[in-house]
């Protein structure tokens, strides 16, 4: 009973680890590479968690090709912002959440975001589509272009990569 008791507990009580992650933004002349989900239609920087004993370049560069398959030099830390993720609103507002989601819901309060720039090093064709199922390919836009499509979707989270794109 105690065993019950204490799932009930757990499940409701927030979480207070935050996840430290890295958004990259890969310099090409003139334009940004970013990743290009799809399914969703979703424009985004290639980024993820950093691992414990890995330097915010090591996950910068193991991010970028992971995602879009793309092996990027020179990585440099533009700013870092934290960001509550409240889970149980996105829940209330009947947002669907994958299964790497609802796990991270569990664990995370929000998240620790360092985005870094890049520049563009060559393309890993063996890595094409992302190899965590993600499914990103990389699309190199001009900074209006991609403010524009920023603005379509996760509004507090985009104002803050549009803003970042503003001052590459």
């Amino acid at each position: 009973m105690i065993d019950v008791y204490l799932d009930i507990i757990q499940e409701a009580a927030p979480p207070s680890a935050w996840r430290k992650k890295v958004e990259v933004y890969i310099l090409r002349g003139d334009k940004i590479i970013v990743g290009h989900m799809k399914k969703d239609n979703i424009y985004m920087p290639a980024g993820g968690g950093v691992e414990k004993g890995q330097s915010l370049a090591q996950a910068a560069i193991a991010e970028c090709l992971e995602e879009v398959a793309i092996r990027i030099v020179n990585p440099v830390l533009i700013t870092a912002e934290t960001f509550k993720v409240d889970w149980y609103q996105i829940i209330a507002r009947g947002e669907p959440l994958s299964d790497k989601s609802r796990k991270r819901m569990r664990k995370y309060r929000g998240q620790e975001i360092h985005s870094m720039k890049a520049d563009f090093g060559e393309i890993d064709k063996r890595q094409w589509g992302g190899i965590d199922g993600e499914k990103m390919f990389p699309v190199a836009m001009r900074k209006n272009k991609l403010i524009s499509e920023l603005r379509k979707y996760a509004p507090r989270l985009n104002a803050y990569r549009q803003k970042i794109v503003r001052m590459l």
